[in-house]
């Protein structure tokens, strides 16, 4: 760690001993005490700036390189990205997972970010594509709409047809009972936003998906597309 006005080393340096590789990412928390990393060891660490002492993880989930980690404005959550396709959320109080994994993108995640008032998050891909998502809120219970399921009481009958969405390479879309819900333009595959995501925005433009509505499935389903 450096000091910015000197230019000159004001901590040893530390990771090493919780780090096994490369290490791609640093960022300071809002308030400065905190220090988070991702690692090419494909977890994320979080230090006391003051001491470089080991705080928070390795927390693990991701299945590939963390190239991206990011606090939120309130410092309660951290963002990371990967070179598994998918952004990830974690508590800074406990390390355990805000929400489940975001996932949309097509390519590698490069960066990710939040917006200044905490409510959405943003991240950018080698898809060319750039996602934003719903963040978690500060309660535990709270989590991004889509991400992480709510019982299924709570929730509208139609909702349960969207779980565990998944597209093919020839863009049919099925859910998690591998019923095929609809057909997504090859032009328009990257782009395609999951329930997760708020919107997505590439070379092609700005394209939405509204999953709150029941869905015109069956002889209905060309309806779902405005151009």
């Amino acid at each position: 760690m450096w000091s910015s006005q000197t230019l000159t080393l004001v901590l040893d340096p530390f990771g090493s001993q919780s780090h096994t590789d490369y290490i791609r990412s640093v960022v300071f928390s809002p308030d400065g005490r905190l220090v988070a990393s991702g690692s090419d060891d494909r977890t994320i660490c979080v230090f006391d700036s003051h001491t470089g002492h080991l705080v928070l993880g390795p927390l693990q989930g991701h299945t590939d390189l963390v190239r991206s980690v990011e606090f939120s404005p309130d410092g309660t959550h951290i963002l990371s990205g990967s070179d598994d396709r998918t952004v990830r959320a974690w508590r800074v109080k406990d390390g355990a997972p805000a929400c489940g994994p975001l996932v949309g993108h097509q390519g590698v995640v490069m960066s990710v970010g939040y917006s200044p008032d905490g409510a959405s998050i943003v991240s950018g891909s080698l898809d060319s594509t750039v996602r934003v998502w719903k963040a978690p809120r500060g309660h535990d219970e709270s989590s991004p709409s889509g991400s992480t399921p709510a019982p299924l009481d709570e929730r509208k009958p139609h909702e349960t047809i969207f779980n565990g969405l998944k597209m093919s390479d020839d863009g049919w879309v099925e859910n998690g009972n591998s019923q095929r819900l609809f057909w997504v333009p090859t032009d328009m595959v990257k782009l395609f936003p999951t329930p997760e995501t708020e919107y997505t925005i590439g070379s092609g433009g700005i394209l939405r998906a509204d999953y709150s509505a029941p869905p015109l499935l069956g002889d209905e389903w060309h309806r779902c597309y405005v151009g």
